[in-house]
This record gives structure tokens, C-alpha cells and sequence, in this order.
């Protein structure tokens, strides 16, 4: 992840020697130095992240290649903060007119005397650190990128994950068509009372591929005249999983919501969903059950209206499955790991794509044969990994490098890197949502041809050919409309984010743990003192997924505490005004206040010259202030009512 690190710190640089010369005086040439150390260490960093993903599978000394690359990142989110920071306080300098300007442009030309000397300091500070860093990386004879391949000629393999990313037919997934066809005949006949198919297995076998597959089929749709897919994970609470299918029963079906449903508790929202139900025939899945008495949490919501009402669950554990049988008639399908023959046909056409007719190299067999049996027969294993293969070379050393460090998963792209750990466990996003978060995160840097959109949805392409995003939705023309993160992938996603500081997710907890933390994302609950805790945060991304509700200082706590903020999505969140406050952001790219109550936007608005995006849909908002014309970057702004009617 060093990389990632080293390139964003590169791309902050450049723009700063160019256009805020004048702002740094005789700071330049420091800065110059800075950028070119960085530029000869960065042909290295492919090496050194490589062979630390190997040690971490193996384990290191005390001076380890890991903590070299953990002290290179460190300082390269260093160097991001110190310029955020500096152009922070230039912001807030005095300006004025007359005598009272003449007195400002005094005090102002002291006070930036003062960050100047501060800057040449932290950045005296920072140079040292880099040679050392460099110093020490030269024992570890890194491999150069420009170097050539040990192997000799590079076989490359044209591949073109784009087209292959929009389709993926039955036949792709090994033994699933005869398990769907079954299924469905379960949904479509039988009896008429309301009944429950539980699909069980270990993480990985493909439960939530099987289920997706049943509730999006055709006949289905049409079928059951109300439908809604739930995510549910390891921890929730009641009143939320009942306010999410109520939302959802809504929004499959573009009806409108009869009532506002934030401020509903489970009785309101128990009786909402029964006269909801009542006169329909509907199916609900619900993905990823964990609880044993889940059941017991949903079951009055969902009445039995003799309307052969259809109810399906995704579930590792047995005896959840059991536990419906309490009160519904239930059908158990239970997923097994793919045959040895299953599994080398999805291995060879992942790996090598339809076209080599499942056949694998002869060089290439024994080693393929070692990878397919570390998968275990799980296909969502066989799948992620064959797809990581497909973008290799095929050459032995190629593949016996991913081998050993198979434990990683994520490939060696820093912005596949950076763009999966956006991605929240079992949370459906908007895919055109989820590109501008990317390009508001820096991820991407705006260019020409191809424009910012296009890079980032080629590397969201290239994350679903690999496996390591799903595709929940696509567009008439067959582009990835909702996408979301398999819930075993997410495990290894949050690991490696927490362990390299790019990001927390936090369930209610304290957030003083996460002063050192890029982004948070909250879910479920935030308590009251949540934030008061944390001074001088180095967060830049805030998200909320799921969030009941927000203490009253929720909002003047996270302009305060988090003035360096590049992104501020608060989507359904539970808010319903915007503080004046916000014009303090200056760093703030992108801004999202969708589906929440907000009437007024303030006049400091205009203050945030590097806004990009504005997302006011579905909110109260029937008037802009005139300010929002100093927003010269602004590229989108969204700010209209959804007509459900239409």
C-alpha cells in the first residue's frame, strides 16, 4: 500500500510547485527535493510492497521489509497533511480594505513569516526521514519496475475486462443451474401459505450468487407483486432491519412511502409493513443471517396472508434455518464445496477466459493445481483468484509469486487497492455514486481523454472481472448500475484497511481510537460524546451507512474536528439542517445530503472552491444561495425530487 501512499503524495506536490509557488517562497526548492525523492523511491515500491505482503505470510524480523514500507507510507501521509494543513491556515488569514486592509495585509505577512518557518521545519523533518528511509531500503536490493522480468519476454495477454464484466451467464457458475431451476419451481408452486427456503453454507459457496440469481429472474419479477432484498450481517438492530424492508419493498417497486419512516418505532413499523402486505403476494430474501432468533425479529412483520408468500435466507449456520420451523413451513438447500472436476472447469475458465476452452497450459497445470487446492472447492474463492490470474502473465514465476502470497487477494494495483476499500460489507451502492467518491478522494486525477469518469469505471469493471466486487443491478445497456462486497471478501478488506490506517469502521464505539485514521465509516448508532474526544484529526472521509440516529452536536463536532474533510456523504442519514460552519471545509471535494431533511443550504457554501460534487436529491432544498456560483469546480450538482408516479 506504500505505492498508493507515495503516488497521492507525488500528485499533491505537482500541482503545488505549479500554481501556489508564491504561497511558499523560499520553501519551493525543499518541496522540489521532496517530490524527486519520491519519484526514485516510487520505482521500487511495487517490489518492496510485494515481497511485504510475502513476509507478512511468513513472518519478519524486527527490522522487516513491512516496517520499512509502513514507515515510507507514514511519511507520505505526512507530506499530504502538512501542505492540507498549511493551505488551512493560509485560508484563514485576515484580508480587508483601507486602513483595515493595510493592517491585515501586516499582520497577514507575519503570520504566513511564522507557517513558512513552520512548514521549512516539518519539512526539514521529513526530508531527513526520507533519506533514511531510503538509506536503509537500499539493503533490501528492491527490484526496479523498470527493471526486465527475471522470466525474460513477457507473454502479455490481451484482455479486455470490460466487456467480460457486463455479462456472466448461468453456465459460469459451476453447478448453479439446476440448483436455481429447483429453487424457483420451490417460489412458483406449492402451497399457498407463506413458506421459507433457507440456503446454508460456508462463507464463500455461493449463497448470496445462488439467491441473487432467483430473486432477479424474470419470471419472478413478475411473479410476486411486492419484493425486497435485505442485507442483514452479523450485528443489527430490530427497528432498523424492519425500517430497511419497509424502505425496500418501496424502492424495488417505485411505489411511494406512505410515511416517513426515521422516526417510526417497531410497532409503527410492524403495522406499516403488514397493511403494506396485506393484499400481496411478495418475496423477501435476507442475505447473510447470522442471529439464531432472527427469525423471531421478522416474522410478525411478515404476515401470512395465504397469497403463497415466499421467504428465502442465506445462512452459515444450521440452526438458523431451524429455527424458522417454528412457524413457517421451511425448505433447507444446503450448499456444498464444488467437486474436484467442478472445480478445476470454473478454475480453467476464470483463469484462461472462454476462448482457450478450458484448457491450461502444461507448464502452468502443476502450479494452477497447488492454487485450486488452496481455494478449497469454495467458488467464490476459485472465482476471485482465477480472475486475479486472468490479468497475469502466464509464466511460472508470475504465477508462483501469487502463490505465496495468495493471503492477500487484492492484487498489485494501488487503486484497486484504494478503490475496494471504499466498499462497505453488504451495503448496495450506486456505482455512479461510488465513481464520484473515487475521483473526490483523489484517487483518479481529472484528465482529458480519458476523462476521470472513464478511468474510474474501468477500474470498477476490472474489480467485478475479478471478483472482488458484485454486480447487484446493470443498466438496459448492461453496465453495473448497483454493486456491492461480498461479506468474505470484506473480512480481509477491513483487515488490511484498520492495519494500514486507511480507514475504520465503526458500529457505536468512540472514535478517539481513530485520530491516525484517513476515513471512517459509521454504521448503526453514534453516541453522544463520540467526537468530542478527537483534536486535530487527520480523518478526510466520513461516511454513514445505516445510522438511526445523530447526537444534536453531530454536525458542529465534525466541522470542528475534522477540518482537513474531503468527502462528507451523509446519504439517509438522519439530519435536517447544514451549519454555516461547513464553509470552513476547505478542503471539501464532494458533499452528498440525499434522502434527508435539509431546507437550507448556507451562504458559506461559497467559500468551498474545490467542490466538485453537491448531491442535494430528495432533500427539502427548494432554493440555492447565490454564492454557489464561486463554486468554479463544481461538476455535479444534483438537486431535484425523485417522481415515483412517473
Amino acid at each position: 500500500m506504500a505505492e498508493a501512499a507515495v503516488n497521492f503524495a507525488i500528485e499533491t506536490l505537482g500541482p503545488l510547485l505549479v500554481e501556489e509557488i508564491r504561497l511558499w517562497g523560499g520553501v519551493k526548492k525543499e518541496v522540489q527535493s521532496i517530490k524527486s525523492e519520491l519519484e526514485s523511491l516510487r520505482s521500487f515500491l511495487k517490489d518492496a510492497d510485494t515481497r511485504a505482503a510475502v513476509e507478512e505470510l511468513e513472518g519478519g524480523g524486527e527490522e522487516s521489509v513491512r516496517t520499512w514500507v509502513k514507515q515510507l507510507r507514514d511519511e507520505a501521509y505526512r507530506i499530504e497533511d502538512v501542505i492540507d494543513e498549511y493551505t488551512f491556515m493560509v485560508a484563514k488569514l485576515p484580508h480587508g480594505s483601507g486602513l483595515v486592509g493595510v493592517l491585515h495585509r501586516i499582520s497577514r505577512s507575519i503570520k504566513k513569516l511564522k507557517l513558512r518557518r513552520g512548514v521549512a521545519t516539518e519539512i526539514q523533518d521529513i526530508k531527513s526521514a526520507l533519506a533514511d528511509i531510503k538509506r536503509r531500503g537500499e539493503s533490501y536490493r528492491f527490484r526496479s519496475i523498470d527493471e526486465p522480468s527475471s522470466s525474460g519476454t513477457r507473454n502479455v495477454i490481451p484482455h479486455d475486462s470490460r466487456v467480460r464484466s457486463f455479462f456472466v451467464e448461468d453456465d459460469e457458475v459451476v453447478g448453479i443451474e439446476s440448483i436455481k431451476r429447483k429453487l424457483i419451481d420451490l417460489m412458483v408452486n406449492g402451497r399457498s401459505e407463506r413458506s421459507v427456503v433457507a440456503v446454508v453454507g460456508e462463507g464463500g459457496l455461493g449463497k448470496t450468487t445462488l439467491a441473487g440469481k432467483i430473486f432477479n429472474n424474470d419470471g419472478l419479477k413478475t411473479h410476486f407483486s411486492s419484493r425486497a432484498w435485505v442485507t442483514v450481517g452479523k450485528e443489527y438492530k430490530k427497528n432498523d432491519l424492519l425500517r430497511t424492508i419497509l424502505n425496500e419493498v418501496h424502492r424495488v417497486t417505485n411505489e411511494p412511502a406512505s410515511v416517513e419512516t426515521h422516526d417510526m418505532e417497531e410497532m409503527e413499523l410492524i403495522t406499516a409493513l403488514r397493511d403494506h402486505l396485506k393484499d400481496k403476494s411478495y418475496i423477501v430474501v435476507f442475505d447473510d443471517v447470522w442471529k439464531i432468533d432472527f427469525w423471531g425479529d421478522v416474522e410478525d412483520a411478515l404476515l401470512d396472508n395465504k397469497k403463497s408468500s415466499r421467504i428465502i435466507v442465506t445462512t452459515r449456520r444450521m440452526n438458523v434455518a431451524k429455527f424458522c420451523k417454528s412457524s413457517s413451513p421451511v425448505h433447507v438447500h444446503e450448499l456444498e464445496t464444488l467437486r474436484p472436476n467442478e472445480a478445476w472447469k470454473l478454475f480453467c475458465r476464470k483463469a484462461f477466459g472462454p476462448s482457450s476452452g478450458g484448457s491450461c497450459p502444461s507448464e502452468l497445470r502443476e502450479l494452477s493445481q497447488d492454487i485450486l487446492a488452496k481455494c478449497g472447492g469454495l467458488p467464490l474463492a476459485i472465482v476471485a483468484v482465477g480472475g486475479l490470474l486472468s490479468t497475469k502473465n502466464r509464466v511460472v514465476s508470475e504465477w508462483k509469486k501469487l502463490f505465496d502470497r495468495l493471503g492477500s487477494m487484492l492484487g498489485s494495483d494501488p487503486h484497486l487497492k484504494d478503490c475496494n476499500r471504499v466498499l462497505s460489507e453488504g451495503c448496495k451502492i450506486n456505482c455512479a455514486r461510488l465513481i464520484r467518491l473515487w475521483i473526490a478522494e483523489g484517487f483518479f486525477q481529472y484528465s482529458k481523454r480519458p476523462t476521470s469518469e472513464q478511468v474510474a469505471e474501468e477500474y470498477l469493471n476490472e474489480l467485478v472481472d475479478r471478483s472482488l466486487v458484485q454486480v447487484s443491478e446493470r443498466d438496459i445497456s448492461g453496465r453495473a448500475r448497483i454493486c456491492q462486497v461480498h461479506d468474505l471478501m470484506h473480512e480481509i478488506i477491513i483487515r488490511k484497511t484498520e492495519e494500514l490506517g486507511f480507514g475504520r469502521v465503526l458500529n457505536g464505539e468512540a472514535l478517539s481510537r481513530c485520530s491516525k485514521t484517513r476515513r471512517i465509516t459509521m454504521q448503526r448508532s453514534i453516541d453522544d460524546g463520540a467526537l468530542v474526544s478527537i483534536k486535530d484529526s487527520k480523518v478526510r472521509s466520513v461516511f454513514h451507512f445505516n445510522i438511526d440516529k445523530l447526537p444534536d452536536s453531530f454536525m458542529n463536532a465534525s466541522i470542528a474536528n475534522f477540518k482537513l474533510m474531503k468527502v462528507l456523504d451523509l446519504e439517509d442519514a438522519p439530519v435536517d439542517y447544514l451549519p454555516e460552519g461547513v464553509g470552513n471545509l476547505f478542503n471539501l471535494h464532494y458533499l452528498s445530503l440525499k434522502n434527508t431533511k435539509v431546507k437550507i443550504i448556507p451562504k458559506s457554501i461559497g467559500n468551498l472552491l474545490g467542490l466538485e460534487t453537491l448531491d442535494l436529491k430528495n432533500t427539502l432544498v427548494r432554493e440555492l444561495p447565490v454564492e454557489i456560483r464561486n463554486l468554479k469546480r463544481l461538476r455535479y450538482l444534483m438537486v431535484y425530487q425523485y417522481n415515483f408516479t412517473a
